[in-house]
């Protein structure tokens, strides 16, 4: 034998005959009872799963829906609150309010042109 000689030796082609046939009856496998039981009840046991990740997800989000429904509710009367603080404090705060809390329980009142001396 001859180094770095690439050889092949000659392989004579048959004619392939029935070749179609014996393909298919290779690939052709029996499923038995046994199979399709356990197949059914492998499809059916992930059905079930699927649904009950689905009720359990969508229970998830209906009590997200109902807990943000409170808070909006929440926020709206704290909302409601902070106004009325605010228009109170207004009001406490105002002038004319300061002048008659002065006159009723304090006893003062704004000095008259005679009682204001000049310097």
């Amino acid at each position: 034998m001859v180094t770095n000689v690439n050889y092949r030796m000659y392989n004579q082609q048959s004619p392939l005959i029935g070749f179609r046939q014996n393909v298919s009856n290779r690939s052709r496998t029996t499923i038995t009872f046994q199979m399709k039981k356990i197949l059914g009840l492998t499809v059916l046991i992930g059905f079930l799963v699927t649904c009950i990740v689905s009720q359990i997800n969508t229970m998830r989000i209906h009590s997200a829906g109902v807990k943000m429904t409170e808070l909006q509710a929440m926020k709206k009367n704290a909302a409601n609150e902070n106004m009325n603080l605010l228009v109170q404090r207004a009001r406490l705060m105002s002038k004319k309010h300061i002048e008659k809390i002065a006159a009723v329980e304090l006893q003062l009142y704004l000095p008259i042109e005679s009682q204001v001396h000049k310097l």
